[in-house]
């Protein structure tokens, strides 16, 4: 296991959030009414690395944010969480990221994401980041950002012997093997589950099955988050599931985020994966079952 001293590298996105609840989704064609916008800091990189630092892991984050009020707001709130951002870099070229979110009464969500500065974060940051990737306890990306430059960031980890936590959202076909065999833990959602093998999942064993075709495909472990269900860890041999505490869902905006981050903090913690499952099950529950404030 990675030493606790080594901190965790985060490589990623961030966006700012506009959302705004409806009572269902929108048909094509269809007008509604939505709540008053609310404005919050988002991007699954910057989510997951704010988890992960909530939890008391040591947290460098490596990204793009463009300058404007969007972008100053995001970085505050990324030295509010006591983030390591020596290798954040500030672009004029292009506005902060940004995601357009509906949120109806279950609780569910319909996400846009426009990238605009995260499009940025290319191979040649990466190259810039190598020592910091070199030397970290765990890497973790997204897919929020070019897919060279996270080819790119898992090379470099992986030739170093470093840990990687892949979640490939947004995921919208395969991934090759070349990636999957250099990636240690891959974790996709159900949806994004699909996406990677083209099989349909509706039931428990339906993950399983799935998460063994991306195991034959080269991956070394699969943690499949299932919303409600809970979290399926999928090896060769075996096949765990970590169950949701029963909540009153009110938000499921970030709760994969969450989830990710506190799992690589967990393993840059050194702790068991049975730990470090249980509690991002545990803290994602948690997350969704509350009220969030906006940023204004």
């Amino acid at each position: 296991m990675p030493s606790a001293r080594k901190p965790l590298v985060v490589i990623g996105s961030a966006n700012m959030d506009l959302l705004t609840r409806v009572q269902a989704f929108p048909r094509p064609g269809e007008t509604m009414p939505g709540s008053a916008l609310l404005q919050r800091p988002g991007g699954k990189g910057a989510n997951q690395a704010i988890a992960a630092a909530q939890v008391g892991a040591s947290v460098s984050f490596v990204g793009n944010i463009g300058t404007g009020a969007f972008g100053d707001a995001l970085v505050a709130n990324l030295e509010q969480a006591g983030i390591d951002l020596s290798h954040l870099e500030r672009s004029s070229k292009l506005p902060a990221g940004t995601a357009l979110i509906l949120l109806n009464k279950a609780g569910e969500n319909e996400i846009v994401v426009t990238r605009s500065s995260n499009e940025l974060v290319g191979v040649a940051q990466i190259k810039r980041s190598k020592q910091l990737i070199q030397g970290a306890g765990i890497v973790l990306l997204q897919m929020e950002i070019p897919l060279a430059s996270v080819q790119a960031a898992i090379a470099l980890a992986h030739a170093a012997k470093v840990p990687v936590v892949l979640n490939p959202a947004p995921c919208t076909k395969p991934l090759t093997q070349k990636l999957l065999k250099q990636v240690d833990w891959l974790t996709p959602n159900e949806h994004e589950l699909t996406a990677l093998t083209g099989k349909r999942v509706k039931t428990m064993t339906d993950v399983a099955v799935a998460a063994q075709h991306l195991l034959s495909q080269g991956a070394r472990n699969v943690v499949v988050t299932c919303g409600a269900k809970g979290a399926c860890w999928v090896t060769r041999d075996k096949v765990t599931w970590f169950p949701a505490p029963r909540v009153k869902v009110i938000d499921t905006v970030g709760a994969g985020d969450c989830f990710n981050g506190v799992f690589a903090a967990g393993l840059c913690a050194s702790k068991t994966i049975n730990q470090a499952l249980s509690q991002a099950v545990a803290r994602a529950s948690s997350l969704i079952s509350r009220v969030r404030k906006p940023v204004r």
